[in-house]
């Protein structure tokens, strides 16, 4: 297998044409769909790396776009690598939080929104 055929065939990555953003927070009505993700050109750009998400006893893989541009862009990548299990409402609750794992200090830390 090539270098390109690996992000050519990963299905962890979402296009425009795969979602839709429904302007969430003027009009605080529940969001039905996932944020926007754009791919990157496959000659210019690779995504920033392959992540391993977990949600209760299940590890996926999913890769990371070019570009994260808030905390809805990781939510959608758990969305989409556990469609059965999560939403974005449920995400979006204040009780469920992200964490990252550092496996140097084998410490957890809370994701945050920077915006």
């Amino acid at each position: 297998m090539d270098d390109n055929s690996y992000w050519d065939e990963d299905p962890g990555i979402m296009s425009e044409a795969e979602t839709s953003s429904t302007g969430r927070g003027r009009n605080l009505k529940p969001r039905t769909s996932l944020p926007i993700v754009r791919t990157p050109s496959k000659t210019l750009e690779r995504p920033l790396g392959l992540v391993f998400l977990q949600y209760r006893g299940e590890t996926k893989r999913a890769l990371l776009p070019n570009e994260i541009t808030s905390l809805d862009t990781v939510k959608a990548l758990f969305v989409r690598s556990f469609p059965i299990q999560l939403t974005m409402q449920y995400l979006d609750l204040p009780s469920v939080k992200i964490y990252i794992h550092d496996s140097n200090k084998d410490m957890f830390y809370d994701l945050e929104d920077l915006r």
